[in-house]
C-alpha cells in the first residue's frame, strides 16, 4: 500500500530521536509499504502559544496545508490510506472529511485511550477505523459512533536488542516520578533493596542538579487562558481530566523521593535505555495509571505499557503491575512477571535476586514471545488484514 501518514513529530529528521516509538511505527511500516511523510505540517506541540496564539485560525490554515499536501501526493499516485496519530486539536474535522471524499482510507492511532480519551473523542467517528491498544476503551470507541480495531502494543526488535553487559545494578526503575511509583521504590529501598530510578522529578527543585524549565509569562497566561475556556465549555470528563493531570504534576513535586542522592540519577536517552535493560538484573515497571473522568474520578488502575514489550525485546528482566490483559501476551509467571501490591513486588523482587538461573531463564523465554509475537510489523499486518486494506 501507500500510505500517507502524519503523526506526533515534525516532519524534520532531527525531531524524531525524541519520539523512538514512532520512528519504531514508520520502520515497521516502511518494512512493507511505500510511506509518505508530509513536508510542511506543524504540530501544535511545537508552537510556541501565547495569549496572541489563535488556536482555530492555527488549526484551520495548518489543516488546509496537509490537505493540500495529500491532494498532490494522491494526484502524482494513488494514496491507499492516510494513517495519523492525532489528536483532536490537530486537525480540522472539516479537513478529515475532505481526505476521505478523495477516496482514502482514514485511520487514527491513539495510545492512551482508556485515561484521556477526551482528547480524541470529538475526531475519533469521522475515521473509517481507529487502532486502539486497550482492550477495555473498545467499547468506548463504539459507545460514540468510531470503528475501534484491536491494536496491540508491541516493540521493534531492531532497536530493542539484547545487550552483552554486565548486571551493573540490581533494581532499576526508568520514568517519571508520581507518588505512586515514588511509594513503591521507597518501599523496597527501605526494606533492603537496592532500587535505583533513572528519570526527571526525582529530587525536590531546591535539591535538583538538573535544572529547572520557567515557563515565559505569555505562555503561562495562554495555558490559564485554555483552562478557564475548557471549564467554561468543556465536558465533565474533560474537566475532571485537567483537574486531574494538574493534580498529579503538583503533588508530585512537593518533596523529594525517599530514596539516597546517589540512587537518583538523570534521565536516559533512548539508547542508553536500551543498554540499562541489560545492565540491571531487574527492571521495574509501575503499570497503576489514575484514571480521572467522569466515571472513574481518580480510580487507579494497572495498564498495558508500551514498556510491557520493549524490556522483554531487549532480552530484560521484567517486573510489571498484573493486568488481566497482560495474560494475553504472555505466559505470565513463565515470560514476564506481574506484581499485585508492595508486599507481593517486594517478596518476589528478593525471591528472583536470589534465583539468577531462574531470572535468566524467564528472560529469554520472554524475549522468544517478543520476538515472534509482539512487533509492529506484526500488530500493522494484522490491524490493515481487518481493515480489509490488505
Amino acid at each position: 500500500m501507500r500510505i500517507f501518514y502524519v503523526g506526533q513529530v515534525s516532519p524534520q529528521p532531527n525531531s524524531l530521536s525524541s519520539r523512538i516509538w514512532e520512528i519504531n511505527i514508520l520502520q515497521a511500516l516502511r518494512a512493507s509499504h511505500e510511506v509518505v511523510l508530509p513536508t510542511h505540517y506543524i504540530n501544535t506541540f511545537d508552537v510556541e502559544k501565547n495569549t496572541d496564539f489563535n488556536e482555530a485560525e492555527f488549526l484551520r490554515t495548518n489543516s488546509e496545508a496537509l490537505l493540500s499536501e495529500i491532494r498532490t501526493a494522491h494526484s502524482e499516485k494513488k494514496i491507499d490510506l492516510f494513517l495519523s496519530y492525532f489528536y483532536s486539536t490537530n486537525i480540522d474535522p472539516a479537513v478529515l472529511l475532505q481526505i476521505h471524499d478523495l477516496g482514502i482510507v482514514t485511520m487514527n492511532m491513539y495510545f492512551n485511550a482508556l485515561h484521556q480519551f477526551e482528547l480524541v473523542k470529538d475526531i475519533a467517528p469521522l475515521f473509517d477505523f481507529c487502532l486502539v491498544p486497550e482492550k477495555e476503551a473498545m467499547e468506548r470507541y463504539r459507545d460514540i459512533g468510531a470503528h475501534p480495531i484491536r491494536f496491540p502494543m508491541a516493540a521493534n526488535p531492531a532497536f530493542y536488542t539484547p545487550q552483552n553487559l554486565p548486571k551493573e545494578f540490581d533494581v532499576v526503575f526508568i520514568g517519571s516520578r508520581y507518588l505512586n511509583r515514588e511509594s513503591y521504590a521507597s518501599y523496597l529501598y527501605q526494606h533492603g533493596i537496592d532500587v535505583h530510578v533513572f528519570g526527571p522529578d526525582w529530587l525536590a527543585p531546591a535539591t535538583s542538579p538538573e535544572p529547572q524549565k520557567v515557563q515565559p509569562r505569555k505562555r503561562v497566561l495562554w495555558k490559564i487562558k485554555s483552562i478557564l475556556r475548557l471549564l467554561r465549555q468543556g465536558s465533565l470528563d474533560e474537566i475532571f481530566w485537567v483537574i486531574g493531570r494538574n493534580l498529579k504534576e503538583i503533588t508530585s513535586r512537593l518533596h523529594s523521593a525517599k530514596l539516597p542522592p546517589s540512587n537518583i540519577h538523570p534521565g536516559l536517552t533512548d539508547e542508553e535505555m536500551v543498554k540499562m535493560y541489560s545492565r540491571a538484573k531487574i527492571i521495574l515497571n509501575f503499570s497503576e495509571t489514575m484514571i480521572f473522568d467522569s466515571k472513574h474520578r481518580g480510580k487507579v488502575r494497572n495498564i498495558i505499557k508500551l514498556r510491557d514489550f520493549e524490556v522483554p525485546m531487549s532480552g530484560g528482566f521484567a517486573i510489571t503491575g498484573c493486568q488481566e490483559e497482560l495474560h494475553e501476551y504472555y505466559r505470565v509467571g513463565s515470560e514476564i512477571i506481574c506484581y499485585r501490591n508492595k508486599q507481593d513486588l517486594l517478596k518476589k523482587v528478593q525471591y528472583y535476586l536470589a534465583h539468577e538461573e531462574e531470572r535468566e531463564a524467564i528472560s529469554r523465554a520472554g524475549h522468544e514471545r517478543a520476538l515472534h509475537s509482539h512487533t509492529w510489523e506484526k500488530r500493522f499486518a494484522e490491524a490493515f488484514s481487518e481493515a480489509g486494506l490488505i
